[in-house]
């Protein structure tokens, strides 16, 4: 049966007890049926993929440092001053959103890679969707190089794309023309999809990481679903998306 589910990677969520630097693999199959893995930055193999993804608590703990130490992302404050290590912006940026808004959208904890990688993450469902929505946080650029992910959607298998797009290319770090220690809102559609892999496509060699937030997905509704829209006069589905900037199509 399809599954629709909003995965917030909190503590409890799905019944996954929530721990720092916790690996994770089917731990959210059975309840929002969906598995996490990771391969190597420009590995296109993806159904090999056997990499480990982790849950990353906001804030710096203990041994974690920006750039390192198991820690996610790192803020840099406009002002200057020192990166904080897995903080949001404290002001208004380009998502419009309050620092308030932020650490409550972020909540305490989110999905990762590796460390400050490059790696690439895959999602497979138990079964396809028509839709679906996440959050990729602490996109910026610099005098490092650029940032930008390329998501790209799947069904049945790794041979054909069924729709591909990237984020905007983001070239600085200040929080009114970049997404740092923000969030930016990435929708999926055009079609029926069972997986999708969310490459980096920048060119920063250093200083990236993909945090990985609120993945909502939309199931395929059953044919029963179909009968009662037609009988009960439901009309169509009504899709509620949080504010969100556009990303740019690619061809597939």
């Amino acid at each position: 049966m399809a599954q629709a589910a909003l995965v917030t990677f909190e503590d409890g969520d799905f019944g996954v007890a929530a721990v720092d630097n916790k690996p994770i693999t089917t731990e959210y199959l059975a309840g929002a049926g969906v598995t996490f893995h990771t391969g190597a930055y420009g590995a296109t193999n993806y159904g090999s993929f056997t990499g480990t993804a982790y849950l990353e608590q906001m804030g710096q703990q203990a041994g974690e440092t920006v750039g390192g130490g198991n820690s996610g992302f790192g803020y840099g404050p406009d002002g200057g001053g020192a990166s904080e290590v897995d903080t949001v912006a404290p002001g208004v940026g380009l998502d419009g959103l309050t620092q308030a808004q932020r650490n409550s959208a972020m909540g305490s904890y989110f999905l990762r890679t590796t460390s400050y990688s490059r790696d690439s993450l895959t999602v497979l469902y138990s079964t396809a969707v028509t839709a679906a929505s996440f959050e990729v946080w602490d996109l910026d650029g610099g005098t490092a190089g650029s940032e930008r992910w390329k998501i790209t959607t799947y069904n049945g298998d790794w041979l054909t794309p069924v729709s591909s797009q990237q984020t905007s290319l983001e070239t600085s770090n200040l929080d009114t023309t970049s997404y740092d220690g923000q969030a930016l809102i990435i929708g999926l559609s055009g079609g029926d999809f069972d997986r999708f892999v969310i490459e980096f496509t920048g060119t920063k060699t250093s200083g990236v990481g993909l945090a990985f937030n609120n993945f909502n997905t939309t199931a395929i509704p059953e044919p029963a679903t179909f009968l009662l829209f037609g009988l009960g006069g439901m009309g169509a589905w009504l899709v509620r998306r949080n504010k969100k900037r556009s990303t740019e199509e690619m061809d597939a």
